[in-house]
């Protein structure tokens, strides 16, 4: 991939993660797992559209609220 590109993406605030950035929600132990399913999805071809259509998103947003994002 372009190192670039994953850094911008990595800086980018998402509406998919509350307006939070990846670097911010990787900070906590299920933040990381929540990015690094997102990039395997990327990897896999998903758009960001399909990560947002999905039901998973949902239960980051209940995870983002416990670990107080």
């Amino acid at each position: 991939g372009d190192a670039e590109k994953a850094n911008r993406w990595l800086r980018e605030n998402l509406a998919i993660l509350d307006g939070k950035t990846p670097l911010e929600v990787a900070r906590t132990e299920s933040g990381a797992r929540v990015i690094e399913q997102m990039l395997a999805k990327i990897d896999w071809g998903a758009s960001v559209y399909d990560l947002e259509a999905e039901v998973v998103p949902k239960a980051w947003k209940t995870m983002f609220r416990r670990e107080g994002f």
